[in-house]
């Protein structure tokens, strides 16, 4: 006679001899590699793309983007024509594409700043236009924003997110979605360029005011007001000032070397900025 039993399983059988920490940590570390990756080949993705597309398509996007800067365009008319005027001339020395428009606004806030957002729009803050002392000093800070949009560095920075919105709002008719989730705040944060690409703007600006000028001077100049606000600024929260602007000491030298190469001056006659960019 044949007796089966069943014996009772070992206590913990079933349990694997691994660390659930360690298990948890390997895996966190891995999914936040992949998403890593995955965000490098989107930015990537941004930058090739971006000056391939229509500038009409990207001014479909232009307005939600527009309106989260406070700006009044009627109550400064003075101010913002004579700020239209100067980039309409730094354009046609700049070689803009045909269909490329700039638009120039004059922002009421004290911030030191000026920026490229989407369409050609331009911003420059009341905060640094009363700093400026030359019209030279003012078209270079216009022709580096101009180069910006020249380069479509403004569509890179701001990601392929808003690069697939344009293609959707050329097929759906409907641009305002992402411009509506970006805020001011967001923008100033997205709207950071690599340092290769300021220096980019910064030779293309100065080509352009030695072009109207015969001299450099105006980017000596800025780049005074920008290190006298820097050290205004002190120790205190850093807000706006220079957030789409990182700036760095060997700035100005690339342009010294520039001028050195191109047997142009860094210092010529200054012309006094006209009453015309006077706050009324």
């Amino acid at each position: 006679m044949i007796k089966y039993a069943n014996p009772k399983p070992t206590e913990g059988i079933n349990i694997g001899h691994y660390r659930s920490g360690r298990e948890f940590f390997v895996l966190g570390a891995s999914l936040m590699v992949l998403v890593g990756l995955v965000l490098a080949l989107v930015f990537k993705f941004g930058e090739w793309v971006a000056p391939h597309i229509p500038f009409a398509w990207e001014k479909r996007l232009e307005e939600p983007f527009v309106n989260t800067f406070k700006n009044d365009k009627a109550a400064y008319p003075t101010i913002n024509a004579a700020l239209q005027a100067m980039a309409d001339r730094l354009s046609a020395e700049m070689n803009l594409a045909d269909d490329v428009r700039i638009t120039v606004r004059l922002v009421d806030d004290d911030t030191v700043n000026a920026l490229a957002t989407i369409g050609g729009n331009i911003f420059i803050y009341r905060g640094l236009l009363e700093r400026l002392q030359s019209e030279e000093g003012l078209a270079m800070v216009l022709a580096h924003e101009i180069a910006h949009v020249k380069h479509r560095d403004v569509l890179a920075a701001l990601g392929s997110g808003v690069l697939v919105s344009i293609a959707s709002s050329f097929v759906l008719g409907d641009a305002g979605g992402v411009g509506d989730l970006l805020g001011h705040e967001t923008l100033l944060a997205m709207l950071h360029f690599s340092r290769a690409k300021e220096k980019r703007a910064d030779l293309d600006a100065m080509r352009a005011v030695v072009g109207m000028y015969g001299h450099g001077g105006g980017a000596v100049d800025l780049f005074k007001v920008f290190q006298d606000a820097e050290r205004d600024a002190g120790n205190k929260r850093k807000t706006e000032l220079f957030t789409s602007h990182p700036l760095t000491p060997n700035r100005l030298k690339d342009l010294h070397a520039l001028a050195g190469a191109q047997g142009w001056s860094m210092d010529g006659p200054r012309s006094i900025l006209p009453r015309a960019f006077s706050q009324p």
